[in-house]
């Protein structure tokens, strides 16, 4: 009763059955989609995401290396305990 009672509490959207209007939300999101690739900003392609190894730096072991790397230069080589 209480999910009837949300669902009516919320005013139909008419706009969902517009197929007009539909189109045009849909082309509106592609031509986005475009200009944001011609920029770089786009989604990465399909295997390329931030946990695909060959683009992270294979995962734990590539932060734990730059943290290594980054740390010997930090750190002078007398007070190094690694």
């Amino acid at each position: 009763m209480v999910g009837e009672q949300v669902a009516q509490w919320y005013p139909y959207d008419i706009k969902r059955d517009d197929p007009l209007v539909m189109a045009r939300e849909e082309k509106e999101r592609l031509s986005k989609l475009e200009m944001l690739k011609r920029r770089g900003k786009g989604p990465p392609k399909k295997g390329q995401g931030r946990h695909d190894p060959a683009v992270s730096g294979g995962g734990a072991t590539g932060a734990c290396l730059t943290l290594l790397r980054v740390a010997s230069t930090v750190m002078p080589t007398s007070r190094r305990t690694m």
